[in-house]
């Protein structure tokens, strides 16, 4: 009607059905979960004597390493639903790359320099099995006793031959005692 109005005529096509290719996902989209995962390692990393809250290095691990593999889901299910590559070489691209490196560095960092103590700590009271072995280095001559962690699992079970007490105390008490 309007065509006969106007005197001027409308052209009408059907526009084709191609494949549309979106970019990637611009890095401010996963900004917070980079964020929040690499604060969550940071903390697990850099504090040094939480005290009685160590468990809570495996809380920070768990949850930064949560975040981080929310941030590579985001990345790779985007990637797969455009056919496009996870990490294409563009600003974006590269930004996301190194963020996902970095969080994961910061990752392995903590688990390493701390993930044994929150463990350990995670662990006390627990009979029947020990995930960790606690050394103390010997004080003395102006040198303050220090406790190192490393992972060794060992199982005690749950019948009656378990052990009744905390085993770390019995072998830090085993260790001092003449043989």
């Amino acid at each position: 009607m309007w065509d006969c109005v106007s005197g001027s005529r409308l052209d009408f096509r059907i526009t084709p059905k191609a494949v549309r290719h979106t970019e990637a996902v611009p890095f401010r989209f996963i900004a917070p979960y980079v964020m929040l995962a690499a604060l969550s390692a940071s903390c697990a990393w850099l504090v040094g004597d939480p005290g009685t809250a160590a468990g809570f290095y495996i809380f920070n691990l768990a949850n930064a390493a949560g975040y981080g593999g929310l941030v590579i889901l985001i990345l790779t299910l985007h990637a797969r639903e455009n056919r496009r590559p996870v990490f294409p070489l563009n600003p974006s691209g590269v930004t996301s790359a190194l963020s996902v490196l970095g969080v994961a560095s910061l990752i392995a960092l903590a688990a390493y320099e701390n993930g044994a103590h929150g463990l350990s700590a995670m662990n006390a009271g627990i009979r029947a099995f020990t995930v960790t072995e606690v050394r103390a280095t010997p004080a003395g001559a102006g040198h303050q006793r220090q406790l190192t962690y490393r992972l060794h699992f060992e199982w005690y079970g749950f019948g009656p031959n378990a052990p009744a007490g905390d085993l770390r105390d019995e072998r830090r008490s085993e260790a001092g005692r003449p043989r």
